[in-house]
């Protein structure tokens, strides 16, 4: 659990670092946008979102790249082990179940007669 711990914080730590530099970045634009034209201000707001979407996919990417290595070190099964394991407990299951004799669905009820 060290381990997960240490990568959630390192993922939280990068994710600081990049809303740091996304403020930085929007402190200079704002001290810029005195005595810009319209179509000036236009490109600098457009440029700026195209950055702060680069540095949001990065520290999305940070959090992921965390989360599943965290989760690879807690050697979490795959769904397609789990699938696995699911068909082999089915057939497991029908298979002691064929030892036991006929199901109770299948055998003769109180009413029923047998028939010779």
């Amino acid at each position: 659990m060290a381990e997960l711990e240490r990568f959630f914080k390192e993922a939280w730590s990068r994710a600081l670092t990049g809303v740091g530099a996304a403020e930085q970045e929007a402190e200079k634009v704002l001290g810029k946008v005195t005595g810009m034209s319209g179509e000036e201000l236009r490109r600098q707001a457009r440029e700026m979102g195209e950055r702060l979407n680069a540095q949001r996919r990065e520290i999305e990417k940070a959090i992921d790249e965390g989360v599943r290595k965290a989760a690879g070190r807690l050697q979490m099964p795959t769904r397609d082990e789990l699938e696995a394991l699911k068909k082999r407990m089915d057939d497991l299951t029908a298979r002691v179940e064929g030892m036991s004799g006929p199901r109770p669905e299948e055998r003769p009820g109180p009413r029923e007669e047998k028939k010779p």
